[in-house]
């Protein structure tokens, strides 16, 4: 988690292919390790049946359905003429390669969401990462905030080559960045709550005297004003407003069911507007500036009439994992003045490239996760703040993987990966524990 954001697995034209292989490796060997050795088979069986346990069975299937679909891309298929390319293929994959990465890459979102899983049986390991975790984000934001009022021409030695006038931090992409500083504001968000066991339904005084009583609640305070902070100076709309639109709903999930008491919710709600306009005057022209810009003008609007022609043309299997730069050339329209190696919607990209039922089994298992976590957040007393953070983070990667990639950039998608698991796990504990 802490090397993930490094140019290894952030910055896309700088090693991600090699970081992403050298991780997948890694958990690979770790993997036959505990398979064949001795002393660990016992502690490896009670880990796998821990994961069984707590995981959705939904979930499980959907993942294992979906790498048999995608080994069946790497299966010989000897003609192919939907492209009207004249030429002999090996696989049914347009780019076998690619798919082979692909897949070592979700390999390795799946090794550490089980991992995460097994972990979270301990509930201290639980609080630890998500402490842990939200201080890590903290350090690459005051990093890239620093780099930011310097000059902000460097990503760690590598000259800048996009996003140059937006904070980016160690990531290449200024959208991906936003990401990654939501799900910080996500865990201070929720760790602040968790601390002042803030709630809407108690009156605003004796909410102030809660944070009074403690470091910990201002701590948390600061770090979420830095993070948002930060959050505005990297120019994104689509992070800045998935952000917003999760937080929005972790406040109206932590006060359903109870009353509210009417002082507070103005209060709170006067606050919050209060530090966003603050915040939105210090940051200056540049986002505002981005906040009005006509939609039309973005070349992904132009990109995406293209895309849904391709999905119509080969729905079923698609172009196989990891095509999408190679084939998309022979759909984009002549207007598209720039490099669109990326779909800039994770979702349009993943129906073009293993196709409709493939695509609906891996939305299936996110609204499976989504319900779980939800079910886990009504029943749970004790750990419902850690819960609701992974039910945060798995709002803002999906509204933001509408018009983007987040879910492609392992920075991201181990951060997500461990989140979700550890909120699973924790659930589940506190549920079985009763």
């Amino acid at each position: 988690m802490s090397l993930s954001p490094l140019p290894f697995g952030s910055a896309r034209p700088v090693f991600q292919i090699g970081w992403t292989i050298v991780v997948s490796l890694i958990l690979i060997m770790l993997c036959l390790t505990q398979v064949f050795s001795k002393s660990s088979r016992q502690h490896h069986h009670n880990s796998i049946s821990s994961f069984l346990d707590i995981s959705p069975t939904a979930i499980t299937l959907s993942i294992c359905t979906f790498y048999i679909i995608c080994i069946i891309q790497l299966l010989p298929n000897f003609s192919n003429q939907i492209l009207n390319v004249h030429q002999r293929i090996s696989t049914i994959s347009h780019t076998p390669f690619n798919t082979v990465y692909t897949i070592l890459q979700a390999y390795s979102y799946t090794c550490i969401f089980m991992l995460s899983i097994i972990a979270s049986k301990n509930k201290k390991t639980a609080l630890f990462f998500y402490d842990v975790l939200l201080h890590i984000i903290v350090s690459y934001a005051a990093y890239g905030f620093i780099i930011y009022i310097s000059g902000n021409e460097t990503i760690i030695g590598y000259d800048k080559t996009s996003s140059l006038y937006s904070l980016t931090s160690t990531f290449v992409n200024r959208n991906n960045f936003a990401t990654y500083c939501g799900v910080g504001l996500i865990l201070a968000v929720t760790r602040l709550m968790s601390v002042s066991s803030f709630h809407l339904s108690q009156p605003i005084s004796t909410i102030l005297f809660k944070l009074i009583g403690s470091y910990k609640p201002w701590l948390y305070l600061l770090e979420s004003i830095f993070l948002f902070s930060c959050l505005l100076l990297t120019d994104s709309r689509a992070g800045l407003s998935s952000t917003l639109v999760a937080i929005l709903l972790i406040f109206i999930l932590s006060s359903s069911g109870t009353s509210t008491h009417k002082k507070t919710k103005f209060s709170v709600f006067l606050i919050g507007i209060s530090i966003l306009a603050a915040l939105l005057q210090l940051s200056g022209y540049s986002i505002t500036h981005r906040l009005t810009l006509p939609f039309e003008l973005d070349q992904r609007f132009l990109a995406y009439p293209a895309i849904f022609h391709a999905i119509a043309t080969q729905p079923i299997l698609g172009y196989g994992l990891g095509s999408f730069s190679e084939v998309f050339m022979f759909f984009r329209p002549n207007s598209m003045k720039v490099i669109f190696d990326r779909a800039h919607s994770d979702f349009l990209q993943l129906c073009f490239e293993i196709g409709m039922p493939a695509a609906c089994i891996v939305l299936f298992s996110m609204f499976t996760t989504f319900k779980k976590l939800i079910h886990y957040f009504k029943t749970c007393t004790k750990h419902k703040y850690e819960i609701l953070s992974g039910l945060g983070v798995l709002i803002l990667f999906t509204l933001h993987g509408l018009v983007d990639f987040p879910f492609q950039i392992p920075a991201l998608g181990y951060t997500l990966s461990a989140i979700l698991g550890f909120s699973l796990g924790t659930g589940w504990i506190e549920k079985h524990s009763k």
